[in-house]
């Protein structure tokens, strides 16, 4: 049976829960090397059967690309160089078969170059077209190239997702909603071994860790909460009866639950430094970690995501009520994340 190879993009910090979950689609024996050549939300997969139709149905990725080339760019002309290799690669890329094919070529680019993003994919589809009478199409596009340049290498291939695999559908969307990816990642990383009977998101916003939950555990009991009465709806709209949601602040858990214990808690609050009035994020994660021990039931998880990771361990220590299993550092958007993973004690 053929080895088939992929790389695949995560978040920096999940590329080991990407690759467990293709493990888990596509069997043990898939093979990966995580951040290949340094670059982080990257692993490189490959397998016999069908890894890709595994990877396609992945829910902790954003693309998948299959590699076609590398080659060196050189100091001299690397424009032209890069132009010419992909002349000489294009014919070989199955999916430039029909002549009614229309193609984009992006790149991304790390180190110091002469030379920015936007002219290697202007000069790589020059080479394209070189080769091939093929159309350029900026967007809706039958096959998208990857030429990215690290260093002084070049990587080809052929990116096979359109639309990222970590955009879910749903009614309401706040600009500043949780990837979903990360939220499969947060589930995940929970390492339970058993479902959960009742979840509960205090910081609820449009649901999307819930979501992530219904797909993970059908049977789950899901509630969610959050003391905007807007988010609380649209998180109701994205839901619909799968979840119970409630208008609550996140730091007086026993009133806004008082007749529910939860056995896990997944949950990603504000990042902003402050919050309304005088609440600053270190008195809301000590008010919150208090009120989710009082509602959780013995042995109960709890992952959160925290910017302020300083601010988040005092108040961890302040409570001495949970006991921290897991911790890493993730990156999103720029910002780099605390991950917690803890259990009441």
């Amino acid at each position: 049976m053929r080895l088939q190879h992929l790389s695949l993009t995560t978040d920096p910090g999940l590329e080991d829960v990407a690759l467990d979950e293709l493990r888990e689609l596509a069997g043990p024996t898939v093979a990966g090397v995580l951040r290949p050549d340094g670059r982080a939300g990257h692993l490189r997969v490959e397998g016999e059967g069908d890894l890709l139709g595994s990877a396609l149905r992945m829910r902790s990725i954003h693309h998948i690309v299959r590699p076609i080339a590398e080659f060196a760019v050189p100091d001299a002309e690397p424009l032209r160089a890069i132009r010419s290799a992909i002349a000489e690669i294009a014919p070989a890329i199955p999916e430039f078969g029909p002549v009614e094919a229309t193609f984009r070529v992006t790149c991304a680019r790390s180190g110091d170059h002469p030379f920015t993003s936007e002219q290697v994919e202007r000069e790589a589809g020059a080479g394209v077209r070189d080769a091939l009478p093929r159309a350029v199409r900026l967007k809706g596009m039958d096959v998208e190239v990857r030429c990215d340049v690290r260093g002084d290498r070049a990587q080809v291939g052929v990116q096979l997702t359109g639309r990222s695999l970590s955009r879910r559908p749903g009614v309401y969307r706040p600009h500043t909603s949780l990837r979903a990816n990360v939220a499969w990642a947060m589930l995940a990383l929970a390492h339970l071994d058993a479902p959960p009977t009742r979840l509960l998101d205090p910081f609820v916003g449009a649901g999307t860790i819930l979501s992530e939950a219904a797909a993970r555990w059908p049977q789950v009991g899901l509630f969610g909460s959050d003391r905007e009465a807007r988010t609380a709806t649209g998180a109701r709209q994205n839901l619909g009866d799968r979840a119970e949601i409630r208008e609550g602040d996140a730091r007086r858990l026993g009133q806004v639950w008082p007749d529910h214990t939860f056995d896990l808690l997944v949950t990603n609050p504000p990042f902003g430094h402050r919050l309304a009035g005088d609440a600053d994020l270190g008195s809301l994660y000590r008010a919150f970690l208090e009120g989710a021990a009082d509602r959780a039931e013995p042995g109960a998880r709890l992952v959160v995501l925290a910017q302020r990771r300083g601010d988040f361990n005092r108040a961890l220590r302040a409570v001495d009520r949970w006991e921290t299993r897991h911790v890493r550092m993730i990156e999103l958007g720029g910002l780099y994340v605390g991950l917690f993973v803890l259990a009441l004690r």
